[in-house]
């Protein structure tokens, strides 16, 4: 690949780089650009390498039996494979065995042992990926007769397997990286035994695993990444990765279609059943056998979605029960697939910021859990100090796996959150709004987004950056599909904006109020053409423009004086407060950082809620998934139920609709204002008035809008000589009189006949 020059790049593109030096200790710009193979470490700085290698040699001279004993993941699979396709290369009697999830479970188990040892006869066994914490199944091999090889890139338990071990992450070795994945660590094995030549070759699954198994890409790992892509891209790959490519339509693969398109495939079968079947397909080379074998890989691929589906939906139910303000850590139990736990606990970690486990009950009566954590929260150690209730317990800071005693289950709950607890504050679970660089619209374009393949791979350490743009209108259009819920928002200059699911921030985007936005890039090809684009991550509300008008200010002072409003529940607290006591009536009862509403749905009390923000409540056209306190910032005045759960008070700045709210959870308090607002104006009442505003709502039952304020806009704009505020009126009025009835529900406001209407003369 051409050598990239710093100063030839986009000025803005240098100070992003700037920065990352300054932050990441042993970053050295020219060797980020520029990766070589030169950059990688000697391997037998690596404590154990000189020992295993010896060992190896000594098994080639005797032609002797070796099995390669892989974890059933992507990344202890496409290190049983570059291991397994060395070792071949040079004539070795060589097996490989991958456990089974469900059967076996993780790790060297004293049954895959003797299964091994009955059916498979090896002299000396290599684990990869695995083992670091085997030091019972270690004695056990070795009492047997059988030699073995450790090499792992987990972290290690107090005490080690009395064996050679190749392990960065074991502490106090020369070894100058520690971040290398289990793949990686078996390639630098390959390396001492044969070269970099010969590990080279192998260059193409070890940026698979390299990306697949998140750890940091920096370092050594960046090297193996980016030249193994590059290797993918010139063709010079194995035949199954050309295959897999050719079947999802990849004529190149970046990092991005590494991490969603290629990785999820591989995992699936070790998920849904057995990783032995990916393997096969890994050393396969006639194109039926490959066939034939990804059928199978995307058949569990769909049971995998299925089960995710599943998991999902018993999730919200589960979270519904828990109180955001007390769960410092989300320990989720349920019916779940355990081939999915990982997916589900990452799901739930990114959603609340908060560190997840989730578990299942196994058939004998252990809880197998999975877990992620997030920001500087180690959750292996804190998991490990309580391994006394754990039958099983292995990962790293940012991601575990486990299982605990059935009978020490509540106990392990309750002081793990204890830990959680006392390690870490509120403040830490809230959604920051984190950005790489600020662009304007002028940046989106292909030469620009060209230029971030220049930091390709992307991934944990080295992430994707994130671009921040300041706007205020864009002009929304909805995307064709099934679901209609896709948006492309227009700027000034007709640069578009990809929104997914975003039907919730179309009235945001209209308004004329400031808008941070978080966006990535690419450039979209169609048809031969390339169309560059941002993809909205997150909004954040600057400011919000209420029009400024009497008639809305109107309507707001009719919506108070309403005294039909309100339908008393029992989960209601309305007429708590007056508008002047808003704030320290909030003030008083916010006791957390989290869990909270304030909804705003109007000029006058916008103004008066952005002094809130002083509480800690963000500023916000949509509901946070971390469910932290929130002032609203709605024109319909509405929730949607589906938002509902994690939050526990809600405060209206005006009364309320009878049924407005009947569709909230039990659990969630409503508060409600009890303020009489004065009309903003006078205001035509007469008869005359009244009977024209009759005859044109009348006229008209068939409009469908999301609120009050909505309806009478749409339908001022219909009749003439009549204002929003006469329709307003007319209509509160006439509901009063059962004359007119406002079938409410979530965003739907209709308005019908009601029980006198027959009475009602014109």
């Amino acid at each position: 690949m051409e050598k990239i020059n710093f100063e030839s790049i986009n000025p803005k593109f240098q100070e992003f780089l700037r920065q990352k030096e300054q932050m990441t200790p042993g970053f050295v710009m020219h060797k980020y650009l520029n990766p070589t193979l030169d950059d990688l470490h000697d391997p037998f700085l690596l404590d154990g390498m000189s020992d295993a290698v010896e060992r190896i040699k000594l098994a080639i001279e005797r032609n002797e039996k070796i099995v390669i004993y892989g974890d059933y993941d992507c990344d202890g699979i496409s290190a049983s494979t570059i291991l397994y396709l060395y070792l071949k290369s040079i004539n070795m009697d060589v097996d490989v065995y991958i456990p089974n999830r469900f059967d076996d479970g993780y790790g060297l188990t004293e049954s895959t042992i003797s299964e091994i040892e009955k059916n498979l006869k090896p002299n000396l066994i290599i684990t990869v990926d695995l083992g670091i914490t085997a030091v019972k199944e270690t004695e056990i091999i070795q009492s047997r007769g059988i030699d073995i090889i450790i090499t792992d890139h987990h972290e290690m338990a107090d005490e080690l397997p009395n064996t050679t071990i190749i392990d960065p992450k074991v502490p106090n070795q020369s070894y100058p990286y520690s971040g290398l994945c289990g793949t990686g660590v078996a390639l630098k094995l390959i390396q001492a035994l044969a070269g970099i030549g010969e590990a080279y070759k192998y260059f193409d699954f070890a940026a698979i695993a390299t990306i697949g198994d998140i750890v940091p890409l920096d370092g050594e790992n960046r090297v193996i990444a980016k030249l193994g892509l590059e290797k993918i891209n010139r063709g010079e790959c194995h035949k199954s990765i050309k295959h897999i490519m050719n079947v999802l339509g990849l004529t190149s693969i970046n990092s991005t279609d590494v991490a969603f398109k290629i990785v999820p495939r591989i995992n699936a079968s070790g998920r849904m059943n057995t990783s032995h079947k990916v393997f096969e397909y890994f050393v396969a080379t006639g194109d039926n056998e490959l066939n034939d074998l990804f059928a199978v890989l995307e058949a569990d691929n769909a049971e995998r979605l299925n089960e995710i589906q599943k998991g999902n939906a018993e999730i919200e139910k589960n979270l519904e029960r828990i109180d955001i303000r007390r769960a410092p850590i989300l320990l989720v139990s349920g019916d779940f697939h355990q081939g999915v736990l990982g997916i589900l606990a990452s799901r739930i970690s990114h959603d609340y910021n908060r560190p997840t486990i989730c578990f299942t009950k196994t058939d004998y009566g252990t809880y197998k859990g999975s877990g992620r954590s997030v920001g500087d929260i180690d959750l292996h150690a804190l998991v490990l100090s309580l391994s006394s209730l754990c039958s099983r317990c292995g990962g790293h800071k940012m991601a575990i796996g486990l299982e605990v005693y059935a009978d020490k289950f509540n106990e392990f709950k309750e002081r793990l959150t204890k830990l959680v607890k006392e390690s870490t504050k509120e403040e830490d679970f809230l959604q920051d709004f984190n950005y790489s660089i600020e662009i304007d619209e002028d940046d989106i374009n292909k030469k620009f987004i060209d230029e971030l393949s220049y930091f390709e791979p992307f991934g944990a350490g080295n992430e994707k950056p994130v671009f921040m743009m300041r706007v205020n209108s864009l002009k929304p259009e909805q995307m064709p599909g099934k679901s209609f819920k896709h948006y492309k928002f227009a700027t000034e200059k007709g640069k578009h904006i990809v929104a997914f699911s975003a039907a919730k921030y179309v009235s945001l985007m209209a308004n004329s109020g400031e808008k941070m936005l978080t966006v990535e890039l690419e450039n979209n090809k169609f048809k031969g053409k390339y169309y560059p684009q941002a993809l909205l991550k997150s909004v954040k509300l600057v400011s919000y423009d209420y029009p400024e008008t009497r008639q809305e200010n109107m309507i707001s002072s009719l919506v108070g004086l309403y005294k039909s409003m309100t339908e008393d529940i029992g989960h209601f607290y309305p007429h708590e407060y007056n508008k002047r006591e808003l704030y320290d009536f909030v003030k008083k009862n916010t006791n957390s950082l989290y869990s909270n509403i304030i909804v705003v749905d109007n000029s006058f009390d916008y103004k008066d809620a952005e002094n809130l923000q002083s509480l800690g409540y963000t500023l916000s056209s949509t509901l946070p998934s971390n469910k932290q306190n929130v002032i609203l910032v709605r024109p319909e005045g509405l929730i949607d139920e589906c938002e509902v759960p994690g939050y526990k008070q809600i405060f209206y700045t005006r009364r309320a609709f009878k049924n407005e709210h009947n569709f909230m959870s039990k659990q969630v308090k409503v508060f409600e204002p009890n303020f009489i607002t004065k009309l903003s104006s006078r205001l035509l009442t007469d008869r005359a008035v009244l009977g024209s505003c009759f005859v044109a709502i009348k006229n008209n039952f068939n409009i469908y809008a999301n609120n009050i304020f909505e309806w009478a806009t749409k339908l001022s704009k219909i009749v003439k000589n009549i204002s929003m505020s006469e329709l307003v009126f007319a209509l509160l009025v006439f509901a009063e009189l059962e004359i007119l009835s406002v079938d409410f529900t979530p965003n739907n406001f209709v308005v019908c006949e009601g029980k006198n209407f027959l009475n009602k003369r014109e």
